[in-house]
This record gives C-alpha cells, sequence and structure tokens, in this order.
C-alpha cells in the first residue's frame, strides 16, 4: 500500500500540518520535528500526492506546449524535437514539466475539448495562433498563455514572445552580397510564409534581387522535389539559394548534389533555424539562428509570473533577435 501524509506523520510524531510544512520548505530544515519528517519520508517510501497538492496550491506544475500538426509528423521535424526538449529542460530546472499537444486540422473539435479539461499552469503556441474559439475558450479558464515564434508585429493580439528574422535574414543576405552573389532563389513555406515577406523586404539594401520562388511546405523531401524539377526545366541556376527553413535547405543541396553541382562551389546555400542536423551536414549549412534558448527562457518566466501573481498581462510581448551563422555552404561567387 502507498503510505500516506497521516501514515509519516504517525511515524514522525507529529501533525499532519507539521508534515506539510516540512516538506514545502526549501533548504534544511531547521527543528527537529522536520528532521523526523524527513526521516519518516524515506523510511515509509512517502511520495506527496501531486494532484492533491495542485488543488490546494491551485497550481499543477505543467505547461502545455501547443505544435501545428498532424499528430506525430512534427516529431520527424528536428525544428520541433529542439523546442521540445528546450522546454523540458527549462522547466525541469524549476521542478515543473511539460505536456505536448498535437495541432492538425482534421481534430478542432477534440482539441478544443482537451484545452476544457487540460490541468496546466499555462500554455503556449508554437509558431501557431490559436482560433478564435480556442481563444475563448483559454479566455473563460482564465489560462495563462504565450504564442511564441516569427510573427510578424501587431500579428496577434496575444501576449507574445517574438523572434525576429530581419536581423538575422539581413545579415545573411550581406553576406551573399558580400561574395559577390547578385540573385538569389528563394524556397519558402507557404504563401503566407513571414519569413518570404522578410526577405522581399530586406533585398534592396544589401543590393540583391531574387529572381525565383519555389513553395516547400517547410518540408525536406518536397523542397528536393521540388528543387529537382526545377534544375530539370531551366538552364540556368542563380547563383544562391535562400531557404525559409533549414530542412528545406538540406532538401535542395540533396537535390543539387544529385544533379551534379557542388555547393558551395557552384551553388551558395542558407537555411533558417540552425537545428542541430546544420552543423552536421557536408557541407555543414550556413543559416540564421533562433535563439530558442532565450525565447523558451522568456515564456516560461512570464506564464509562471501570471500564475503566481494570479493575473493576465495580456499586452505582453518580447522580442528575441535572430543571427546569421557563416558556414561551409556558401562561397564567393565565381566569376
Amino acid at each position: 500500500m502507498r503510505a500516506t501524509i497521516k501514515d509519516v506523520a504517525r511515524e514522525a510524531g507529529v501533525s499532519v500540518s507539521t508534515v506539510s510544512y516540512a516538506l514545502s520548505r526549501k533548504g534544511e530544515p531547521i527543528k527537529d520535528s522536520h528532521k523526523r519528517v524527513l526521516a519518516a519520508v524515506d523510511k515509509l517510501g512517502y511520495v506527496p500526492d501531486a494532484t492533491a497538492r495542485s488543488l490546494v496550491n491551485s497550481r499543477t506544475n505543467n505547461i502545455g506546449l501547443i505544435i501545428p500538426c498532424e499528430l506525430g509528423a512534427e516529431f520527424q521535424n528536428p525544428y520541433y524535437v529542439e523546442v521540445i526538449s528546450i522546454f523540458s529542460e527549462e522547466l525541469a530546472k524549476r521542478g515543473m514539466w511539460l505536456s505536448i499537444y498535437m495541432h492538425g486540422e482534421t481534430n478542432d473539435r477534440a482539441f478544443e475539448d482537451l484545452l476544457i479539461d487540460a490541468k496546466l499552469d499555462g500554455i503556449v503556441w508554437a509558431n501557431y495562433l490559436p482560433s478564435e474559439r480556442e481563444s475563448t475558450i483559454i479566455e473563460r479558464r482564465a489560462l495563462p498563455r504565450v504564442a511564441m515564434g516569427t510573427f510578424g508585429s501587431g500579428e496577434t493580439a496575444l501576449p507574445t514572445i517574438r523572434i525576429e528574422s530581419e536581423i538575422g535574414v539581413t545579415e545573411a543576405l550581406r553576406h551573399i552580397a558580400n561574395l559577390g552573389h547578385t540573385e538569389i532563389m528563394y524556397i519558402g513555406g507557404s504563401d503566407n510564409d513571414f519569413r518570404q515577406n522578410v526577405l522581399m523586404n530586406s533585398l534592396n539594401s544589401v543590393g540583391l534581387h531574387c529572381t525565383q520562388t519555389i513553395s516547400a511546405h517547410f518540408d525536406e523531401n518536397t523542397a528536393f522535389l521540388e528543387m529537382s524539377k526545377y534544375i530539370e526545366r531551366t538552364a540556368k541556376l542563380p547563383t544562391a539559394i535562400f531557404a525559409g527553413s533549414d530542412l528545406m535547405a538540406l532538401g535542395a543541396i540533396r537535390a543539387l548534389n544529385e544533379h551534379g553541382y557542388n555547393v558551395p562551389n557552384d551553388v551558395s546555400v542558407i537555411g533558417h533555424d540552425d537545428i542541430l542536423a546544420t552543423r552536421r551536414a557536408e557541407p555543414p549549412l550556413s543559416t540564421v539562428r533562433q535563439k530558442l534558448g532565450v525565447a523558451v527562457e522568456c515564456a516560461v518566466d512570464y506564464l509562471i509570473k501570471c500564475r503566481d501573481e494570479r493575473e493576465m498581462f495580456n499586452d505582453f510581448c518580447a522580442v528575441v533577435d535572430t543571427e546569421f551563422i557563416s558556414r561551409s555552404s556558401t562561397a564567393k561567387k565565381r566569376i
């Protein structure tokens, strides 16, 4: 049978309230009674009931992370694997844990029911904005929430951790221009690709021209296929490619290699995100780095502040910059 708090109190010869107080203290106990409580806990193998404790404290020590995808699909995406890992590590430092929710277009009602019943201290939307219905549910629950991603300024009224792409993208384009390139191809995620808008707005300032865009839905295999099609139907490639994600950049490099082109001697390639695979690629990929650790820490700090102060700071907006990382996938343009 699992030991209860009453068993610990009986073993230590103290009241239940003394046991509760001793276990909630930070650091070493200051009374003999507290030492007896800890000894009884060790002897009986007592584990506090997290559910009961959360009801008393109005806390679950659990943060929900919503990822925008069909169930299971994004576990194949290294970017989201890193997001999950960083969140888990940051919460573990604080004695908290992470619940992951996969959001897809085919299960809206089930997802809304989940939001209603979820036992959470706060919720994060990662590179995804909630529907009006989802926002209403969260507001009615008075649940701390924040959106984290590469959103445009004013794109959402939610509290936001905005990962600012402009600085990193402009640095990347300036790097390409300094290597003598004048034309660039963009491989994007979709028609509403915010990173494409950032790139287009930055081109003139560095003297580059975008001659072609390809949509690859942030998927490596799609980028490989679309790049292959483009190579097969054109006689001349641009000398530089910028992809809106590292996965698409790696797919494009694979297509170039299979069609006899060398990266970076024939074509320079830059990605976006700085996932772990970019450092292991051949050649290692130049990319725009998201400072995910900074963004995650900021998101967790905000949610805990809302929970502890029992207040929603709805006008909250933090900006986390990006930076360009130069590796071996870019080189001077051949004359």
